[in-house]
C-alpha cells in the first residue's frame, strides 16, 4: 500500500510538471468540402448516387427538401419515388464547426421502354379475328391506329376483323408519365381462299334427261363449269344440261373468287335411255293385183331405223327399202311381212295380198318383135380395133331357157391390146317372169379388177330403175320415163348421194316406137346438151348411129350391116377423142332356132 501511494503522486507530480511547460495551443480548423450525384438527370426509378468529398470533417448529415431523404453517411444512394424538384443539403462537421452544401437534384418519371406489339394470326383472312398484344414499361395508356383507317382501339390487347384485303400500317402510341412510344409494323390481308363443292341430280341420269347441278361455295363469285368429254359448259352457279350421248363424264367447276380459285373434279356416269319401242304398218297398191302387174308396198314406222319386207313369195327376194315395189308372176295368196327394227326392238306387221289371174292370160315378159326379126342369138363375135394402139377382142354368149324362151345368161369378152388382156364376164338374173333383175360384171386386168351389180326395178315388162354398186359400194342409179304409148323418153342419171348428174331425152320415133333422136344432157335442172344422137333405121334395125358434141363435131359414128336375114353381122364404130380417131369392127355369129 505504502508503495503505490507512492507512485500515484509520483504520477500526479509529473502532469503538474509538463502542464506548466506547454504553449496555448491554436483551434481546430474547420471543414470543408462538396458533393456530386449521379446520374445528372435520375428518374423515379433510377438511384442516386451522392460522393461527399470533404476535409477536417468528422461526420456527414444529408438531408432533402422535399423531405424523403436522408442519410449520415459519407456516399449514400437513395431512389426519389416522385418526380419533382429536390434541394439536397450535405452538413459536413469537423472538429472546427460545420458547412452546409445544398443542390438542386432534378427527378423526373421515365419513359415508356420495350415498348413492342405482336398479332396472330400473322397472315389474316378478311373477316378472320386478328388478336394484338402490346408489352412494355412505364406504360400508362394505349393508342391503337391503322393505315388505312378502320381499326383503332385504346385497349392493351385488342382484336379486331379487317373486312378488305390489303397491306396496313398498323400503329401503336404506348404513353407513360415520362412520354409516349411509337411502334409501326405491317400487316397484310389477304382475301380467303374460297371453297367449293357440288352435287348433281339425279345421280345416275339417262341421256335425254335433264341433270341438275348445284355448287356450295364459300369466298366465291364466279363459276366455270366443263366437262371431258366435251359438250356441257356454263358459267351459272347451278346450272342444268341434257346429256345427249351416254358415257362417263368428267365434270369440273372451277370456283373463283378475290383469295383465288378452287377446282372439284367428280364424275358422272349418263346411261342409255330406254328406247321407245318401233311401230309398223303398212299398204300395197293395187289392193287387188294381177299377175305380172306392180305391187307399190308403203311402209309407215316409228321408232324404226330399218326394215325389211317379206313378200310371201320364194321367187320375189327380200328387200329392205321403206317402199318397195314388186309384181307376183303367179296367182295365189302370199303373206307379206314387214320387220321393223329401232334401238328399241323389232315389231312385225303381216297382211295376205291375193293375186288375181291376169285379164287375158299371160305373165311372162317376152321380148316384143314388132319387125318380125328371126329367132336368132349372138354365139360369137370378134372385135378388131385400129388407131390408139389397136386390139383385138372376142365375145361368147350363154343362154338359158324360161317358159320356153331363150334368154342371155351370160357373155364373156376378152380384149386384147397394148400387149395386156382384159377378161369382161357379165351374168344376168331373171325373175320367173324373165325380167333381167341383175346384171353382174366383174372386170380382170393387169390394171383393174373390179365387179359392178346392177340391181333392176320393174314396172310390169318396164324397167323403171337401175341401182349400180361398184365393189360393193352404190355409185349412182338411172331412172326410166315413158309415155302413154309405153315408149321410152327419158332416162335420168343420179350420182351415190342421189343428185341428178345427167339425162337423156328420146325423141323421133319410128313406126316401131324406137326413138331416132337421143339428147344427151349433162348436170341437174335442165342440164347443159353435152351430145346428140341420130340413129336411121333399115328395116326396123339400126344402121347407122352418129354422136355430136354441141357444136356439131363428129364425136361417135357406128355403121351396122345388116346381112340377108335382116340381122346385124357387123358393127363398125369410129370414135374421136382429142383429135385421134379408133375404129373398132365387131364381126357377129348367130344361132338360130
Amino acid at each position: 500500500m505504502k508503495k503505490l501511494a507512492k507512485l500515484s503522486y509520483l504520477v500526479v507530480a509529473a502532469v503538474v510538471l509538463l502542464a506548466s511547460n506547454c504553449k496555448k495551443e491554436d483551434p481546430p480548423p474547420a471543414p470543408t468540402g462538396d458533393f456530386t450525384f449521379s446520374p445528372a438527370n435520375p428518374t423515379t426509378q433510377t438511384t442516386v448516387s451522392f460522393t461527399a468529398t470533404a476535409q477536417n470533417a468528422t461526420s456527414f448529415q444529408w438531408t432533402s427538401d422535399p423531405p424523403v431523404f436522408t442519410a449520415n453517411t459519407q456516399n449514400p444512394t437513395f431512389t426519389f419515388t416522385q418526380a419533382g424538384t429536390y434541394q439536397v443539403t450535405l452538413t459536413i462537421t469537423g472538429a472546427g464547426g460545420s458547412i452546409r452544401v445544398t443542390k438542386a437534384v432534378t427527378v423526373v418519371n421515365p419513359p415508356p421502354s420495350n415498348v413492342d406489339f405482336s398479332f396472330t394470326p400473322a397472315a389474316p383472312e378478311t373477316g378472320q379475328t386478328v388478336n394484338f398484344t402490346a408489352v412494355g414499361q412505364n406504360v400508362t395508356s394505349y393508342q391503337w391506329s391503322s393505315n388505312p383507317t378502320g381499326f383503332s382501339s385504346t385497349q392493351q390487347n385488342p382484336s379486331h376483323a379487317f373486312a378488305t384485303a390489303g397491306t396496313y400500317q398498323i400503329t401503336l402510341v404506348a404513353t407513360g408519365a415520362g412520354g409516349s412510344v411509337t411502334v409501326n409494323k405491317t400487316l397484310t390481308v389477304t382475301a380467303p381462299r374460297p371453297t367449293a363443292d357440288f352435287t348433281f341430280t339425279p345421280a345416275s341420269p339417262r341421256t335425254g334427261e335433264a341433270v341438275t347441278f348445284t355448287a356450295t361455295a364459300t369466298n366465291a363469285n364466279q363459276f366455270q363449269w366443263s366437262s371431258n368429254p366435251a359438250g356441257f359448259s356454263s358459267t351459272q352457279q347451278n346450272p342444268t344440261h341434257t346429256f345427249t350421248t351416254a358415257g362417263t363424264y368428267q365434270i369440273t367447276l372451277v370456283a373463283t373468287g378475290p383469295g383465288g380459285s378452287v377446282t372439284v373434279n367428280k364424275n358422272l356416269t349418263v346411261t342409255p335411255a330406254p328406247q321407245p319401242a318401233p311401230t309398223a304398218s303398212f299398204t300395197f297398191s293395187p289392193a287387188s293385183p294381177e299377175e305380172g302387174e306392180e305391187v307399190t308396198f308403203t311402209a309407215t314406222t316409228t321408232n324404226t331405223t330399218s326394215v325389211t319386207w317379206s313378200f310371201g313369195s320364194p321367187a320375189i327376194p327380200n328387200s329392205t327399202q321403206n317402199n318397195p315395189r314388186v309384181t307376183y308372176a303367179t296367182i295365189g295368196t302370199y303373206t307379206v311381212t314387214l320387220t321393223a327394227r329401232g334401238p328399241g326392238g323389232e315389231v312385225q306387221a303381216r297382211q295376205t295380198i291375193t293375186v288375181r289371174a291376169r285379164s287375158g292370160g299371160g305373165g311372162f315378159c317376152t321380148g316384143e318383135n314388132p319387125c318380125n326379126l328371126p329367132l336368132c342369138f349372138p354365139i360369137r363375135s370378134t372385135l378388131t380395133i385400129s388407131g390408139a394402139g389397136g386390139g383385138t377382142g372376142t365375145f361368147t354368149y350363154e343362154y338359158t331357157t324360161m317358159n320356153n324362151n331363150r334368154l342371155l345368161s351370160r357373155f364373156v369378152n376378152t380384149l386384147n391390146a397394148g400387149g395386156f388382156t382384159t377378161t369382161t364376164t357379165t351374168t344376168l338374173t331373171y325373175d320367173n317372169q324373165g325380167r333381167n333383175i341383175r346384171s353382174t360384171t366383174t372386170v380382170q386386168s393387169p390394171f383393174n379388177n373390179s365387179t359392178t351389180v346392177v340391181e333392176s326395178q320393174y314396172n310390169g315388162c318396164r324397167k323403171t330403175r337401175d341401182v349400180t354398186t361398184t365393189n360393193g359400194v352404190v355409185t349412182g342409179s338411172v331412172t326410166y320415163e315413158y309415155d302413154g304409148q309405153g315408149r321410152l323418153i327419158r332416162t335420168t342419171d343420179f350420182n351415190a348421194t342421189n343428185q341428178q348428174i345427167g339425162y337423156s331425152l328420146y325423141e323421133n320415133f319410128n313406126a316401131q316406137g324406137q326413138p331416132q333422136t337421143e339428147r344427151q344432157f349433162e348436170g341437174s335442172g335442165a342440164g347443159t346438151l353435152a351430145a346428140t344422137i341420130t340413129t336411121t333405121y333399115t328395116n326396123c334395125q339400126p344402121t347407122r348411129i352418129i354422136g355430136r358434141n354441141p357444136a356439131g363435131a363428129t364425136i361417135s359414128d357406128i355403121t351396122n350391116t345388116l346381112d340377108s336375114r335382116n340381122l346385124i353381122i357387123r358393127t363398125v364404130t369410129v370414135s374421136t377423142t382429142g383429135g385421134v380417131n379408133t375404129t373398132a369392127t365387131q364381126d357377129i355369129t348367130y344361132e338360130c332356132q
